[in-house]
């Protein structure tokens, strides 16, 4: 069990080598490109692996679809004794062996029907009276050829269970991409999550680091008398209250890596500029309305619609009668002469009709009355799911422009409280000011900063899901 958990570990850490060659670096943490990320994520994930083997299951449907093209193969023989028959030759034992072989074949495309049939028998007749040995020999091979004239005319019938199958298969593939997308988008939305908590930490360690240099200056100055102690405290209040929020962010943060680390063989750091490129991407986005028929969500509607006019095409010729043509020609012999048993002389000719109709045919009824509910529950979903994507590209355009709108004013709040600051400082250093302000001003800062890359990432996610609905 041991061996066998090492040797997965092993598998496990090859394989991610194999996708990021960076990972296999020493000394400094390697950086995990996102294209990589989204890459490996692809090839790992389980749920993908079962969209894959639901495809590969409609591409099975589609060769099981081809049987009835099949050629079948038959044949058999039998061999029989009849004892103390009366004949013209007088009393005495009759044998006759028989055997037979043939091949049938549908043509799909026009329905036609093809078999041939090769036969052979051989009866021999025993005289006990007479003592004389009498035997014939009767080969045989026939061509039929069957014609559908109503039902199943050109093969209508025989050419819906391949034609279904690919149809369906047509529309999986494109619902295989879709399901993969959205659960890739995710994992995107998560690699950009990864970063945003990074940087967010970085932020509040760059503050605490502040408060801890204001810190020392502060108890400095109370320890020489320019500084009152209710001011230090405050400032130790504000570096206790910058850890506390350290720790909030950094067991988020955790959470985050535990989920990448279950695809990863070990924990790299993202790439940063991979968020502002996508940031700056969707930031002059304008989230431009993309018309629903260009989207694949509306196509595989519509070829769900198409597969169900076919189906309900092909169930209206199952309600015709069945009127066959069939001709048939057979090359004949018959010869007591065992070295020209095989002689086939004679040829006979036959042509007929074959006529077969079902009174009330509820089942054929049933299966168009079927098909015509499904297409038209089909319509009234191509304008549910229309309803649905309007309403979600209405939702992440407003929530784009509001995000633009808020990320531009708190932009401008934070200018303007980066220069409060340093008014603020030059005033406290001039004892013009209470420290008090100074703290709750950077504590601004600090919030604002956080709210700027949580915005940032907002959009990013309003674009990732933009993107997804007009595909």
């Amino acid at each position: 069990m041991k061996k066998l958990t090492l040797y997965m570990g092993l598998s496990f850490m090859i394989t991610s080598l194999m996708y990021f060659p960076s990972l296999a670096e020493t000394g400094n943490k390697p950086v995990l490109k996102y294209p990589d990320f989204i890459k490996h994520i692809e090839n790992m994930l389980p749920e993908i692996k079962a969209n894959e083997t639901d495809l590969m299951l409609y591409e099975n449907k589609v060769k099981r679809s081809k049987a009835s093209g099949d050629i079948t193969a038959a044949a058999g023989g039998d061999y029989s004794i009849q004892e103390q028959t009366k004949t013209t030759y007088g009393t005495g034992n009759a044998s006759t062996g028989s055997f037979y072989a043939g091949l049938n074949k549908k043509l799909i495309p026009t329905g036609t029907t093809v078999s041939t049939e090769y036969n052979y028998s051989k009866s021999r007749y025993s005289s006990l009276s007479t003592g004389l040995d009498y035997s014939t020999y009767e080969p045989s091979v026939s061509l039929k050829i069957t014609q559908p004239l109503l039902y199943n005319f050109l093969g209508r019938v025989d050419k819906y269970a391949e034609k279904n199958a690919k149809m369906q298969l047509d529309i999986e593939r494109i619902k295989y991409s879709e399901n993969n997308k959205s659960i890739i988008n995710a994992y995107r939305k998560l690699y950009f999550e990864w970063i945003l908590y990074k940087e967010i930490l970085i932020n509040i360690k760059e503050s605490i680091s502040n408060s801890k240099t204001l810190e020392e200056k502060i108890k400095r100055q109370v320890k020489a008398g320019l500084s009152d102690d209710d001011d230090y405290q405050k400032v130790v209040a504000s570096t206790l209250a910058y850890e506390c929020r350290y720790e909030e962010y950094l067991t988020t943060l955790k959470k985050i890596e535990n989920e990448v680390q279950l695809y990863l063989a070990q924990l790299p750091d993202p790439d940063k500029e991979s968020f502002n490129l996508l940031f700056m991407e969707s930031n002059t986005d304008a989230f431009e309305n993309v018309d629903f028929s260009k989207t694949n969500s509306a196509k595989t509607i519509e070829l769900a619609m198409e597969n169900l006019n076919y189906t309900r095409e092909v169930n209206e010729n199952k309600l015709l009668p069945e009127l066959n043509v069939y001709s048939q020609v057979t090359r004949k012999g018959y010869s007591e002469d065992s070295s020209s048993a095989s002689r086939m002389d004679n040829t006979d000719y036959s042509v007929g009709f074959e006529f077969t109709y079902k009174i009330g045919n509820n089942s054929a009824e049933s299966d168009l009355k079927e098909a015509e509910i499904n297409l038209l529950a089909m319509k009234y979903e191509y304008e549910s799911t229309l309803n649905d994507y309007k309403k979600s590209f209405s939702g992440y355009k407003s929530s784009a422009e509001g995000t633009k709108t808020l990320l531009k004013k708190t932009g401008a709040v934070l200018k303007a409280l980066e220069a409060q600051l340093k008014t603020e400082t030059k005033k406290y250093n001039q004892a013009r000011l209470n420290l008090s302000y100074v703290i709750e001003t950077e504590n601004s800062i600090a919030l604002k900063k956080i709210e700027l890359l949580e915005l940032k990432y907002q959009l990013i996610g309003h674009y990732i899901d933009y993107k997804d609905l007009i595909k």
